[in-house]
């Protein structure tokens, strides 16, 4: 088994995971079963970066699908599947904390009363995570 990793500090098993679990979430099809595989190959150094210590580049996932075919992202294999990347969902709580913490960074960042042209802000609005109209 090949332990060595990529650039992300993964191995091309555990890249193959990531693509397998991407794709299932997307509603696709198990790769692992289809016959998917990766292997980690190394990146030609991109041009104008200049080679400093004379050693190769740095290695990254290649996705070999079951034709031989090879993509060199997970959105590229997503593509050539034709699945559409899944939406994220938050629940109600983590939706209300984001913006909660954002509110609170905001407020230290950016001290009130706030002078925009002839316009001055007061008061930043109040999240209310209970109100009927705040949905998930």
């Amino acid at each position: 088994e090949d332990k060595r990793k990529s650039r992300s500090g993964k191995t091309a098993k555990q890249h193959l995971q990531d693509l397998k679990d991407k794709v299932k979430r997307s509603g696709g099809p198990d790769v692992v079963k289809e016959g998917w595989k990766c292997r980690l190959e190394e990146e030609a150094p991109a041009a104008g970066d200049g080679d400093k210590d004379g050693g190769a580049g740095e290695l990254a996932p290649v996705f070999i699908s079951p034709d031989g075919d090879k993509l060199r992202s997970r959105t590229d294999v997503m593509n050539h599947l034709g699945v559409k990347k899944a939406q994220r969902t938050y629940p109600r709580d983590e939706c209300y904390r984001r913006a909660r913490d954002y509110f609170k960074k905001m407020a230290e960042e950016v001290p009130l009363p706030l002078q925009i042209g002839p316009l001055t802000v007061v008061k930043l609005g109040k999240i209310d995570h209970e109100r009927g109209a705040f949905h998930d």
